[in-house]
């Protein structure tokens, strides 16, 4: 699993997630820091942030974790307790709800022609 932390820099609660990281040996994790100062983000810092739907959230509060299907959890309590009571059923269980939208979508939509 290749999962994404975004982190702040000067921000307490993302190292703690980060240390959280480093007992969980299961779960790939790149982490990628910005400034603290939103003012001191690099053009490519914030092109980053908008390609992951991140801006505002890190503006408001950090960390956040972006895992694979782009499933977005905002900050340290968020993201410790999604990691404690099992991601990959989780990530599952949301792939399947997925797949049942799509599937009531096409069945919908064949009814009609």
């Amino acid at each position: 699993m290749k999962a994404i932390l975004f982190c702040l820099e000067n921000c307490a609660k993302c190292e703690a997630t980060k240390e959280y990281f480093k007992n969980k040996k299961d779960i790939d994790v790149k982490i990628i820091t910005f400034p603290h100062d939103f003012k001191q983000w690099t053009d490519k810092q914030k092109s980053i942030a908008e390609e992951y739907n991140i801006m505002e959230d890190l503006q408001i509060t950090a960390p956040v974790l972006v895992v694979p299907d782009q499933i977005k959890l905002i900050g340290q309590l968020k993201i410790k307790q999604w990691i404690d009571n099992g991601y990959e059923e989780k990530m599952l269980s949301e792939r399947c709800s997925d797949i049942r939208a799509k599937l009531k979508e096409a069945q919908k939509n064949a009814k009609k022609n």
